[in-house]
Formats: C-alpha cells, structure tokens, sequence
C-alpha cells in the first residue's frame, strides 16, 4: 500500500482515537469513583485536566483533517466540550473515530500539496501545504494529548503498560500483526 496523506493522517489519528478509548476504558474500572474523580485529574498543576487533553486531542485532530478537505467538504463537527466523567470521555473518543472513519483515501487525494493556513491559539498562522502542517503540527499535537492523557493516568494508579498504549497503533496499522507464542497474552 503507497503512502498517502490519509494512511499518514486519517489512519493514525484513528488507531490514536482507539488507544485514547481503550486506556479511558481500562481507566473507568479502576476505581468505584473514577468515572467521576480522574477527568479533573492532572499532571502538573498548570496543565489542563485529563477531561480537556481529550476534548483538545479531538478537537485537533477534526480541525486537521477538514481543513484538508475544505472548502469541498461539508462544515467540521462541533462537540460541546463539556464532558465530565470518564464515560462521556469515551464516547467523545467514539464520535472522533466515528468522524474519522467516514472519510475516505479519495477525499484526501491530492490534498497534501495544497496549501493550508491555520491560526494558532497565539494568534499567529501557521502556512504550510496539507502534508506539511498534518506532520509538522497536527499529528505531533495530537500524540502529545493522548501521551499525557496515559501520564495522567498512570500517575492517577490506573494499570497501564506500554501494550496498552501501542496496542491501538499496532492493531490499527495494516500490514502488522502481532503473534503470540502459546500461552503468552497479546499485550
């Protein structure tokens, strides 16, 4: 399979999507009280909350594939941003990865040579062609959300492990595939 701008964008923002479900998922069982206490968790006293790593991870990654497709494509979904307990949080993810699976290798065909502006938090714009700003800053501000959404996890006791990380990136990559010796456990 060639490398195109939806193998690179689409498909990676997709498997991050399922790792972020699955690590809120495993998350939402480790504690009676976690659908409630670990979305105002944070790392660091100036950072945002856990609850707001997810809805920026979402939000990016929307706005960086539809201004790939604008102005051909219908208008970007837009979520409340108000998600509160870890169950909302996952269906968040689900919207994200329902979004990302309805677009398609031919709407993104040719678009990597496009030039896009995008106006950062700062006021400043950031001018690239598609495939420029998807790797320069899309993608590298998305896995930054969902790595500190792990770290905050892990910090908060919740049992994670590298397996539960990659896990979404191997099973969502084609051409990979993971084979487990008798009695070993995939992750």
């Amino acid at each position: 399979m060639p490398i195109t701008l939806h193998s690179i964008s689409t498909q990676t923002y997709l498997s991050a999507f399922q790792t972020l479900k699955h690590l809120l998922t495993k998350a939402r069982t480790s504690s009676p009280t976690a659908n409630t206490t670990l979305p105002s968790a944070r790392l660091a006293p100036d950072m945002i909350p856990l609850s707001k790593q997810v809805t920026k991870a979402s939000n990016i990654t929307t706005a960086s594939i539809y201004q790939l497709l604008l102005p051909s494509y219908a208008p970007a979904p837009t979520w409340d941003d108000n998600e509160s307990t870890l169950d909302e949080l996952i269906v968040r993810c689900e919207q994200t990865i329902e979004m990302l699976r309805g677009i398609k290798e031919e709407d993104l065909q040719g678009r990597e040579h496009e030039a896009t502006e995008t106006v950062l938090g700062n006021g400043k714009v950031l001018k690239g062609d598609g495939k420029a700003v998807t790797l320069g800053m899309g993608m590298p501000n998305v896995m930054f959300h969902v790595v500190i959404a792990y770290a905050i996890l892990r910090a908060e006791g919740v049992q994670l492990g590298k397996g539960d990380y990659l896990g979404g990136f191997v099973t969502g990559t084609e051409g990979l595939e993971v084979v487990v010796p008798e009695g070993g456990t995939k992750y």
